[in-house]
């Protein structure tokens, strides 16, 4: 009942659905696929609606997966080495960085695409690159 509801169609290869399970997106429950992060499945079957492949969608997604756990691993020194030492309400403080976290990384992400996007879209059709992402 999962496949059909996220695949309509019934058009998915077991190769994409063995990676989803590996990188936490489903797994085997006992009564079949169940899933795990359906934000971020969700999210992926949309970029397939727009013509994705989803086995590019899935290796994206542990890219950005391992991008992050690195992003997240720096800051958490950052607060390990000079929040946590001097800090009253580490708690508190910690929830303070993740806050500020967020929102520096948004604000970053966002600037990255639109300018990203705004080259790519400037170089035309058929000036830009050829390769998937990251290729340019």
């Amino acid at each position: 009942a999962l496949l059909r509801s996220l695949f309509p169609d019934g058009q998915v290869e077991p190769a994409v659905l063995n990676r989803a399970i590996e990188l936490g997106l489903l797994r085997n429950g006992e009564h079949g696929l169940e899933l795990c992060r359906r934000q971020d499945l969700e999210y992926g079957l949309t970029l397939a609606e727009l013509g994705v492949p989803l086995a590019t969608v899935l290796d994206e997604y542990e890219h950005l997966q391992t991008t992050t756990d690195e992003l997240a691993g720096r800051f958490a020194d950052v607060f390990e080495v000079d929040v946590l030492p001097d800090s009253d309400q580490p708690a508190a403080d910690l929830q303070r960085l993740i806050a500020i976290v967020r929102q520096v990384l948004e604000a970053a992400l966002d600037r990255s695409l639109r300018a990203e996007t705004d080259r790519r879209l400037a170089l035309g059709p058929t000036d830009g690159p050829t390769g998937g992402p990251g290729d340019g």
